[in-house]
């Protein structure tokens, strides 16, 4: 039988800490382009009258 206190061959530290910082590299970016409209252009809110009356 083998040693039980050896480390379990899992995923290194590393390799998660690049997969994490890849997400968020391009997720960022995506939140960024995603907000660009509402930020620029102004468009307005679901609570303005007129899509208020729109979705009566």
């Amino acid at each position: 039988m083998g040693n039980r206190n050896e480390k379990s061959p899992g995923v290194p530290f590393l390799v998660k800490a690049l997969a994490v910082i890849s997400a968020l590299l391009l997720l960022n970016p995506l939140m960024i382009f995603t907000a660009l409209p509402n930020m620029f252009f102004g468009y307005g809110s679901s609570e303005t009258e007129e899509i208020t009356r729109m979705t009566e």
